[in-house]
């Protein structure tokens, strides 16, 4: 049987992470320093502070904050990926290296630490093959990912390749189902060398975005038609009042900063 969250614990998390959407990360490291007390076994309170403290630039002690989350036993990919990045803060680049490529052996293509990895081998080597190969990895493994050839394409505009840039897309581009963030990244590549083909990718898009847009107030019609009937079995009532169905919290071991 799973024991529901002290309601402190859970009301200090989630004021936490709307301070930090906020980017109000020093109040929101004041809040999320006060979790570990309340629960001190959860590595999740311990990751929620790290990446709070990398948020601030406060390096060291988000590297802290990390490796005691793994000491209390969470080892997620998330986790790994606010190391590396606390570690690249200090200029320890090869232990970042190590961490980003802890969190790809641990979810093969998270895009996160495959885009952080591979901006750091640009920036060590200005090797664009060599920058692109952990990508190039993940592609194989999640292929339909276009976030991964979106991630790419950008790092292949920022090396002065826009060929390959575009050509990093082709395939996502050819779909019968159209990402409209692929068609955007498409548009900037094109707006100055060929504005007509830059103009029908950002057309496409908007379709496509207007598209999700119906398809996601349908879900939510759904949502409110199931809400109405369940209600109504519960109350055996003829009527109900609907109104918006309520936003899981998502539990603090699956955020990620």
């Amino acid at each position: 049987m799973t024991v529901a969250a002290p309601p402190d614990i859970e009301r200090l998390t989630r004021e936490a992470h709307g301070l930090k959407r906020a980017g109000r990360h020093e109040e929101a490291i004041a809040l999320y320093a006060r979790v570990p007390a309340l629960a001190p076994g959860a590595g999740a309170a311990e990751h929620n502070l790290a990446g709070a403290f990398c948020l601030a630039e406060r390096f060291d002690e988000a590297e802290a904050a990390a490796r005691r989350a793994f000491t209390k036993r969470l080892d997620a990919p998330e986790t790994w990926l606010v190391l590396g990045r606390a570690l690249q803060g200090q200029t320890r680049l090869d232990e970042a290296a190590t961490a980003y490529g802890e969190a790809l052996r641990r979810r093969p293509a998270y895009g996160d630490a495959v885009a952080d990895l591979a901006e750091l081998i640009w920036m060590r080597t200005g090797d664009a093959a060599a920058a692109c190969a952990p990508i190039d990895q993940a592609i194989r493994t999640a292929p339909l990912d276009t976030g991964l050839r979106i991630n790419k394409a950008k790092l292949l505009e920022h090396a002065g390749d826009e060929v390959g840039a575009l050509q990093a897309l082709a395939e996502p581009l050819a779909s019968a189902r159209p990402d409209p963030h692929v068609d955007i990244v498409a548009a900037q590549l094109l707006i100055r060398r060929d504005p007509v083909r830059a103009l029908a990718h950002a057309r496409r898009a908007a379709a496509a975005a207007g598209g999700e847009r119906l398809a996601r107030e349908q879900r939510r019609r759904q949502q409110r038609r199931r809400h109405c009937e369940r209600t109504r079995a519960q109350n055996h009532h003829n009527t109900c009042a609907v109104g918006k169905p309520k936003r899981r919290v998502r539990p603090p071991s699956r955020q990620s900063y």
